[in-house]
């Protein structure tokens, strides 16, 4: 029901960013094909992260099946100095009941989760990616509408614009967007936006902006 970061003060800088899942067991591999689906993101942290805290009546289901057993934290280091001799104990602290609640949680990751552009170069300047989740991908996991109680824009260094957008039957009906990114600031700009509704067959338009 709700997530405190805790980060080592002596390795902070070091700390680019971390992702917590809920995966089947402490011996489930990361990486991309099947495994992509043996996984659900519960919580990340990205500078100017502070926490997570969920409605009274929302939740994400925990050690309730067999895809859900463990939890595993996956740590991203920025040392570019190459500095040795440091270690880190940065993690989270979850806060849980064990009432069910009313409604389940669960994170959607649109863009490019997968880094399908890993080792693309970018171009002097500035430089504009765009990726779309069309229609039929909606209608394959939505049965009926469901709350989108938040937003969370990251991108990285070199990021500089982001702006994410639901259609619907041609009508852009949300936009969530940041016009100024900061990764050290806030490497997961939240939007400041009341809650909307997500129905079968929206179509999700996310443009990174670049420029190095």
């Amino acid at each position: 029901i709700g997530a405190t970061p805790i980060i080592t003060e002596k390795t902070r800088q070091f700390v680019h960013h971390f992702i917590v899942m809920a995966v089947p067991s402490c011996n489930t591999q990361l990486g991309g094909g099947e495994n992509a689906f043996k996984r659900e993101q519960i919580y990340g942290w990205a500078p100017g992260e502070h926490g997570m805290i969920l409605p009274d009546n929302v939740g994400f289901p925990m050690f309730d099946s067999e895809f859900n057993q463990a939890i595993l934290i996956e740590i991203h280091y920025n040392n570019p100095k190459r500095i040795s001799g440091m270690e880190d104990s940065s993690g989270v602290r979850f806060h849980y009941t064990s009432t069910k609640r009313q409604y389940d949680a669960a994170i959607l990751q649109v863009g490019d989760p997968m880094l399908g552009l890993r080792g693309v170069a970018i171009n002097d300047g500035l430089t504009q990616h765009e990726f779309t989740c069309g229609g039929t991908c909606s209608s394959l996991f939505l049965d009926e509408p469901v709350t989108v109680l938040s937003e969370k824009l990251h991108m990285h260094k070199t990021g500089t614009r982001m702006v994410n957008e639901v259609v619907r039957g041609g009508e852009i009906v949300h936009t969530a967007k940041v016009e100024i990114f900061d990764f050290d600031q806030q490497g997961a700009f939240q939007p400041q936006q009341d809650s909307y509704q997500l129905q079968a067959g929206d179509k999700f338009r996310t443009t990174c902006y670049y420029k190095d």
